[in-house]
């Protein structure tokens, strides 16, 4: 609300320049009522303000300029509702229209009903555009609910405020990538020129708009841009390119398959979308893949199971399917067959750094012959991958269970440096500072994996570990 902050005490200068040139002792109090609301405004405390506007509308209830202003701060409180009556007082006086819309769709925002905000903003057209920080907070909401459409009016208008802000031009696109990505396309490449932000998933999503053209199929290409978002976990707008590829096609597989798993990912039940994927293709593996992804995510291993031996006989040369049948087995505690079922994924794939990195994590996170399981196969996903935190982690800490802490050490630096997030490397740094007694060094490494990533299982590993030391 710094926009409130600023505009609030300009213009109660204005009204006290008008009013103290009256000398009578109950102007005297309005002034003072507006001076205090000006400072209150000033120093960051609307409440404060509105309480000593409150007080000089009691004086004086005929001061338009004044409700006006009460509407502005009452919008800046925890209580935005409060700016109602000002509000209706202002409408019913038909002053100053234009404003009173754009505050009250603000207030409708601040209040959570953004369709209502949004409608209230399209009445108002261009009257708004001042108003910046709602427009980008109503933008981020109806995204967050997903209303797409809604969302890219508001950003293409905010992007023709604002010509050189890279990252607004960048949501534009992904926006328009959802229902027409050939218009997308355009706006990528620019964007591609313009900014640093971003580009690997502008990359991705230029390549897969261009990759897929040759088809002419829009619901292929609207596919291919939501497995990009899937891909860089932006869930949301992977569903929604899901969906809008189902409309064109209801009984497109892949958009059925995928769009259940992100419908899993925001938090849902995408079970009924993955069986309908299996039944309008039960001879491809994708939808017993996905499906056996979801019972595992439901804790159902022998059903995951089951949809896995069956995508293994669709496609024998995948290998994902013994990854996840890896998986599987691991989650039933069961590591010798996992083990040995993601060495098969690798001689499939030898090239994949990601197989290499499941099984040096499976060997090292179950302390499985990390000497001639786990170290080869760390060495491996970081010769391949070596700008890969997790693989450089992962060999490190088969280091350190292999009790080398020199290159223990030099390799889980190197992952914090690419990563300083990397909840993973925080705990193990915390493990390597206590093998060398830096308790000190030790603690702070735990309590950054904890904070970084408190729910995970490095999180709860971490937290129990600090329990024991302090």
């Amino acid at each position: 609300m710094v926009y409130l902050r600023a505009r609030i005490p300009h213009i109660l200068i204005g009204l006290l320049v008008l009013l103290v040139l009256s000398p009578s002792p109950v102007r005297r109090n309005l002034v003072t009522y507006i001076e205090k609301a000006r400072t209150a405004a000033a120093s960051g405390d609307p409440e404060a303000a509105l309480d000593y506007i409150d007080r000089a509308l009691l004086i004086d209830p005929g001061l338009k300029s004044l409700e006006l202003i009460a509407a502005e701060a009452a919008l800046a409180t925890d209580h935005p509702e409060r700016a109602i009556p000002y509000l209706n007082s202002l409408s019913e006086r038909d002053q100053d229209q234009e404003i009173i819309l754009c505050l009250t769709a603000e207030m409708r925002a601040a209040m959570g009903q953004y369709l209502e905000a949004f409608m209230l903003w399209e009445q108002a057209e261009n009257l708004c555009s001042e108003r910046r920080d709602f427009l980008y907070n109503l933008a981020d909401h109806l995204v967050d609910n997903e209303k797409f459409s809604m969302a890219e009016r508001v950003v293409e208008h905010l992007s023709s405020l604002a010509h050189s802000d890279p990252e607004l031009h960048f949501q534009l696109a992904a926006l328009t990538a959802l229902r027409d990505p050939e218009q997308a396309l355009i706006q990528l490449r620019l964007l591609d020129e313009l900014s640093a932000d971003n580009q690997a998933l502008t990359a991705e999503l230029i390549k897969a708009i261009e990759d897929s053209r040759h088809l002419n199929l829009m619901q292929f290409t609207l596919s291919k841009v939501g497995q990009v978002f899937a891909k860089n976990f932006e869930w949301s707008f992977a569903a929604q390119a899901f969906r809008n590829a189902l409309d064109i096609q209801p009984d497109y597989s892949d958009a059925l398959s995928f769009l259940g798993l992100a419908i899993d990912e925001l938090g849902q039940d995408g079970l009924s979308w993955l069986k309908q994927a299996e039944r309008a293709d039960p001879i491809q593996a994708l939808p017993h893949i996905n499906l056996a992804v979801h019972w595992l995510r439901n804790n159902a291993p022998q059903l995951a199971l089951f949809e896995l031996e069956q995508a293994a006989v669709l496609d024998p040369s995948n290998p994902i399917i013994p990854a996840q049948i890896a998986q599987t087995y691991e989650y039933l505690g069961d590591i010798n067959i996992a083990i040995e079922l993601y060495r098969a994924a690798t001689e499939l794939a030898p090239k994949d750094p990601n197989l290499w990195l499941l099984l040096a994590q499976s060997s090292s996170q179950n302390n499985f012959d990390v000497l001639n399981i786990g170290l080869p196969a760390a060495r491996n996903a970081a010769a391949l991958a070596p700008d890969s935190a997790a693989a450089l982690d992962t060999l490190g800490y088969s280091y350190y269970l292999l009790g080398d802490l020199e290159f223990a050490g030099r390799f889980l630096f190197r992952a914090l440096a690419i990563d300083s997030g990397f909840a993973s490397t925080h705990y193990h740094l915390g493990l390597y500072y206590a093998a060398q007694l830096d308790m000190q060094s030790s603690i702070v490494s735990f309590e950054m994996a904890v904070i970084l990533d408190p729910e995970s299982v490095v999180g709860q590993l971490a937290r129990r570990t600090l329990e024991t030391l302090q």
